[in-house]
């Protein structure tokens, strides 16, 4: 392999304020933007001693615990999460197809509220700048 090769970026690329600004949400952000609303109104409706268990069925049948989510190129969306064996994995899939379960389950006693697993908190910290606000 030659080593001088460049590799290019990965995706949408890179664009000034001005240009973000002008470019539509792509179908994977439309995506994105949905499922983290959709698991903010999930995780409002939770008990104080209930957490949020994200669950992604893969195309090989795995169940995958999501962490996280986003989305990449115009139309594929990505699962980050651990395998039933605890591997990190990630699940890439066409907007389209994405689909996610949202499992309410209890949080042990000796978990605080900082610790809790609410995902919403920790995929909105992740969405796009340009995410609008009632996202």
């Amino acid at each position: 392999m030659d080593d001088s090769a460049e590799v290019g970026h990965i995706g949408e690329p890179e664009l000034t304020d001005e240009q973000q600004e002008q470019v539509p949400p792509t179908a994977a952000e439309l995506v994105v933007m949905g499922l983290a609303t959709l698991l903010d109104a999930f995780e409002k409706e939770l008990a104080e001693d209930e957490s949020t268990q994200a669950l992604v069925t893969t195309p090989t049948g795995e169940i995958l615990d999501v962490d996280g989510f986003g989305s990449a190129l115009p139309d594929f969306v990505y699962f980050d999460g651990r395998d039933e064996e605890g591997r990190k994995t990630r699940t890439i899939l066409t907007s389209s197809t994405a689909t996610l379960t949202l499992k309410a389950i209890h949080t042990p006693e000796n978990h605080g509220t900082e610790s809790r697993g609410r995902v919403g908190f920790r995929i909105r910290t992740a969405l796009p700048e340009n995410t609008p606000p009632d996202v």
